[in-house]
């Protein structure tokens, strides 16, 4: 008999989604995220997998797995402090990956915080110069910083 095992929990399927995210490919985790939502539209699940990656990450702080996860979680949250020190964090454990870097310049835009992305962006141009998001993220960078607005 082959049976088909149950389906997995939301907490296992978006730690399942780090591994994409670490990648870069983010298509299929904008699909995915959207799967989760009709299942459950009020995002619950996304407090219990930050407080899952959490648990998990006080005993193996450089777990990059659950790192991601807390990430993607986060980021879903709107939460930009703590992303930033989650990101943070996660350039000293996966320093060499450039989505890091540019996953962390991106929120520090999000943030208003030009100057900050675009020490980010240098790190990751550095690592990859061929990351097609790099450009732009590049260039909002420097429109942002010289928006009147924005003096951060």
């Amino acid at each position: 008999m082959n049976e088909k095992s149950p389906p997995l929990d939301l907490v296992s399927q978006m730690s399942q989604l780090a591994v994409d995210l670490k990648q870069g490919k983010l298509d299929n985790i904008f699909v995915q995220i959207d799967n989760f939502n009709q299942y459950d539209p009020t995002q619950y699940y996304l407090k219990q997998i930050e407080f899952a990656a959490n648990y998990y990450l006080e005993n193996e702080p450089n777990n990059l797995n659950w790192r991601y996860t807390l990430v993607l979680s986060q980021l879903l949250q709107r939460k930009a402090p703590e992303l930033i020190h989650n990101l943070t964090e996660l350039t000293k454990y996966d320093r060499q990956n450039p989505y890091t870097w540019l996953y962390l310049a991106f929120v520090y835009l999000y943030d208003f915080q030009p100057k900050q992305a675009q020490k980010q962006l240098i790190i990751a141009e550095k690592l990859n110069p061929n990351i097609p998001e790099l450009k732009t993220l590049k260039t909002v960078t420097n429109i942002m910083k010289f928006l009147p607005l924005i003096h951060l």
